[in-house]
């Protein structure tokens, strides 16, 4: 007589199988955030940079280096996200103890995992302070000394004054 077994389906046991639901749906949760936060982030970057056009022109019309700029740029776009990146890692290593009962196949502390983040972050930022640079260095009369800057004064409105 032949021994029968049940096949199961999943070898793994229900409660298993919810902490694996929940930790993959937490993981594409973050994934979805850091992605929303990418694209916030490197459009409010550019925007800032389009805004400073201005300034960028008079710079260069005062004898700055396209070389110049674009460090200034990147410095001043990349010093507030250094300090985000390094309060969110801090707040990040706080927080481990609380979430790692949630954490699954890697360290509260993974090394790697803080390092991909906090590089993506600033190489989002640095890339969008580049194009916004380099988008507007391309286009004609752009930033040429003084051109951009007669412009701007052209198209302003006249103030009436009534007496």
């Amino acid at each position: 007589m032949p021994l029968r077994v049940p096949l199961l389906r999943d070898p793994r046991p229900v409660p298993f199988r919810v902490e694996t639901r929940r930790a993959t749906v937490l993981g594409g949760t973050g994934v979805l955030a850091l992605g929303l936060i990418v694209l916030g982030l490197y459009g409010t970057v550019a925007l800032s940079v389009g805004l400073r056009l201005r300034e960028l022109s008079v710079r260069m019309a005062l004898g700055s280096s396209r070389t110049a700029i674009v460090r200034l740029v990147l410095r001043q776009v990349l010093a507030p996200v250094v300090v985000g990146v390094v309060f969110g890692l801090v707040v990040a290593l706080g927080a481990a103890r609380v979430l790692t009962a949630l954490l699954y196949g890697v360290s509260p502390h993974d090394p790697a995992t803080l390092a991909a983040a906090a590089l993506t972050l600033l190489t989002t930022t640095a890339a969008a302070g580049l194009s916004g640079v380099a988008r507007h260095a391309h286009e004609p009369h752009a930033l040429a000394p003084g051109r951009r800057v007669m412009e701007s004064w052209r198209h302003r409105p006249v103030q009436h004054v009534i007496e």
